[in-house]
């Protein structure tokens, strides 16, 4: 057992990918941190999702929308507190980090990264993941292009769901875009 931890201390694994220490900070990454405050949200987890919208508007803004994915950012970080009426608020922070190139899997080529998309809040939780996946979709398109915009071909689909103040739900579908590799 010894032998297998010693083994695997040098090795990271993320989302399904392993990583040595050597290939883990290969990314192209800026060195100033970009920090932006959402809106108010009825609950921490909104409240951080409207952080990382504004981050991700700034970032792309600033340097384009390659080097806009949270989740490819490092040093991701919240500061959240409480706001008017039992509300949340956060703030999200993160050095931008431009997108990798695609990996090819069987069958298909991924994105190496997983999207996310928040929809709509809908009493009925079918629709508010409808709602997700349209958003994860749009978010698809515009990084990867029209033909890694489809949900069901994705890798390591998650669409989770969680009830607000209002007692609706507020579904964030998340990915990996893929398209299929075409045969010759």
């Amino acid at each position: 057992m010894k032998n297998i931890i010693a083994a695997l201390s040098g090795v990271m694994i993320i989302a399904g990918a392993v990583f040595t220490p050597a290939m883990a900070d290969t990314r192209e990454c800026k060195t100033q941190t970009v920090t932006r405050t959402g809106g108010e949200g009825s609950i921490t987890y909104l409240a951080k999702k409207r952080a990382r919208d504004a981050w991700r508007q700034k970032v792309e803004e600033n340097y384009g929308k390659d080097w806009s994915a949270w989740y490819v950012a490092k040093n991701l970080g919240y500061d959240c507190r409480d706001a008017s009426k039992g509300k949340k608020i956060c703030t999200a922070k993160a050095k931008p980090c431009k997108l990798p190139i695609v990996i090819k899997g069987p069958g298909k080529v991924c994105a190496f990264y997983r999207i996310e998309g928040t929809g709509k809040p809908s009493k009925l939780q079918a629709w508010a993941k409808h709602n997700s996946r349209k958003v994860w979709t749009e978010r698809a398109q515009h990084f990867y292009g029209k033909r890694f915009d489809t949900w069901l071909i994705s890798a390591d689909r998650k669409n989770e769901c969680k009830k607000n103040g209002k007692g609706e739900y507020v579904c964030i579908a998340g990915s990996k875009p893929c398209q299929f590799k075409l045969v010759r």
